[in-house]
């Protein structure tokens, strides 16, 4: 058994559900308690994986950056349309 699924599998549960709350009740309004309470877990059980709220947030906003910036990439490889339509 791999060590670091427990941890790993906690990691996600917290992402989930921070993501869950974070769309019901908005960034600001959600605390780190109210995530940890959810998961049954403990506020220091989430400081462990995160130390802080806006690490948890740029976790989860990671993915979607990433996207993003190849999507820029990709569209700054591409070139330039002048105009003559197709």
């Amino acid at each position: 058994m791999d060590p670091t699924a427990p941890a790993t599998d906690t990691r996600s549960r917290i992402l989930r559900a921070a993501a869950d709350l974070f769309v019901r009740k908005g960034y600001q309004r959600t605390s780190l308690r109210e995530i940890a309470d959810s998961l049954r877990l403990t506020k220091a059980a989430i400081l462990y994986h995160f130390p802080t709220k806006e690490h948890l947030a740029a976790e989860l906003v990671e993915p979607f950056v990433a996207d993003l910036e190849a999507v820029a990439a990709h569209a700054a490889a591409q070139p330039p349309d002048h105009g003559g339509g197709r």
